[in-house]
C-alpha cells in the first residue's frame, strides 16, 4: 500500500540519520554510542546486510571481535548465500588467530563464486601460514 512505502521510505530517512550519526561517534572513537546508532538504523532499515557489516566493523574496531564475530554469524544464518559477510567473517576469525574457521567461510564463498577473487587470495594467504595445503 502507498502509506506502508510511504513510513518505509520515511523509516529509511531515519536509519541513515543514525548512521550519519554513528560514522561521527565512530570518527571519534565512541564506540558505544556508534554501535547504539548502528543498532538504531539496522532497527528502521531494510539493508539489514550493510548496517551489520558496518557494525561489525565497528565491533572490531572497539576491540570486540567476538560481538562481530556474533553479528556476521547471525545474518549469514537468515542468509547462508551472502558473500561479502562472509569474506569478513573469515578475516576477523583469521585475525582472531581461528585460521581452520576462516579457511572454512573462505572455502563457502569460492563454493557460491569460484572465481571470487578476494576469498582466493585470503585461501592463498591461509595456505602460506602453513595451516592448510589447498590448491587454489
Amino acid at each position: 500500500t502507498q502509506s506502508s512505502q510511504i513510513s518505509q521510505a520515511a523509516e529509511e530517512k531515519f536509519a541513515a540519520k543514525h548512521l550519519e550519526l554513528a560514522h561521527l561517534y565512530l570518527q571519534y572513537k565512541r564506540f558505544s554510542q556508534a554501535l547504539e546508532q548502528f543498532q538504531q538504523a539496522h532497527n528502521l532499515s531494510q539493508k539489514k546486510v550493510d548496517i551489520t557489516l558496518q557494525m561489525a566493523e565497528c565491533y572490531v574496531e572497539a576491540g570486540q571481535s567476538n560481538q562481530a564475530i556474533k553479528a556476521l554469524r547471525s545474518l549469514l544464518q537468515s542468509n547462508s548465500k551472502l558473500i561479502t559477510p562472509r569474506l569478513k567473517l573469515g578475516l576477523i576469525l583469521y585475525n582472531s588467530h581461528m585460521i581452520a574457521e576462516a579457511v572454512d567461510q573462505w572455502e563457502n564463498v569460492v563454493r557460491l563464486d569460484p572465481k571470487n577473487e578476494e576469498a582466493i587470495r585470503y585461501l592463498k594467504m591461509a595456505q602460506a601460514t602453513g595451516i592448510t595445503n589447498l590448491n587454489y
